[in-house]
């Protein structure tokens, strides 16, 4: 269970960082039979997606406390080839500072989550 809720906590992380660049999050969702996640949200900037997709795993690190599990997300491994390592450590300084911020925000969420496993929060794709 403690993997899922990791899961879920890193998912939530991906969400709040992207919330709070007015991005806007399609859904997340959580699979107890995998422990895999996905959160689906707009496309925006190189730097702001760079925090997203690092905010995932500096939560897991820096701010759960859940033991870390290595969940780096294959989207920032793709990231990290794509446009190098320099542009992830600024961002994990500031997904840090965000999500530090915004922790009681990715606790609900991660809570939310473990009762619903998907979460829409764009109606517009409810049927997707």
């Amino acid at each position: 269970m403690s993997q899922l809720r990791s899961t879920a906590e890193h998912e939530s992380a991906h969400a709040v960082a992207a919330r709070h660049f007015g991005v806007r999050v399609h859904e997340i969702s959580i699979n107890p039979r995998t422990m895999a996640g996905r959160t689906d949200c707009d496309r925006t900037s190189l730097q702001k997606t760079a925090v997203i997709l690092a905010a995932g795993d500096v939560w897991c690190r820096h701010l759960s406390q859940l033991p870390y599990l290595d969940r780096a997300c294959s989207d920032l491994r793709r990231f990290e080839r794509d446009h190098g390592l320099s542009q992830l450590w600024h961002a994990e300084r500031e997904a840090r500072r965000i999500l530090t911020l915004h922790q009681r925000a990715v606790l609900a969420l991660s809570d939310r989550l473990m009762r619903e496993t998907r979460i829409v929060l764009d109606p517009r794709r409810q049927a997707a």
